[in-house]
């Protein structure tokens, strides 16, 4: 299953300590066994599903996507821990989107 929308809005820690990925809304499921007609309405390829700051390029090239786009976001996630602000933004959303993706 690809998450699609990593954000620290959708990580939550537990009062005992463990970590909640919340809001499987965007997910996609990646399984062939598991897959629906219905669940593959929601997951076209070349639409832009998700947070604009935390996607990857691939989300916002339109590409097919897998399981590294949820390791972007992670990353995205971590380093905006770390430094204390989102490491790709802009005063508008294709400034946003050249920083993480150039080629667009």
């Amino acid at each position: 299953m690809i998450h699609r929308d990593l954000k620290p809005a959708n990580i939550k820690i537990t009062p005992d300590g463990k970590v909640k990925i919340l809001d499987f809304g965007l997910a996609k499921i990646t399984s062939e066994e598991l897959k629906t007609s219905q669940t593959d309405l929601c997951s076209l390829t070349g639409q832009f599903m998700g947070t604009l700051a935390y996607m990857s390029p691939e989300q916002l090239s339109g590409k097919e996507i897998d399981q590294h786009t949820d390791i972007w976001s992670l990353g995205v996630v971590i380093c905006e821990m770390l430094i204390g602000k989102l490491p790709f933004k802009g005063d508008y959303e294709q400034v946003v989107i050249y920083s993480i993706y150039p080629g667009s």
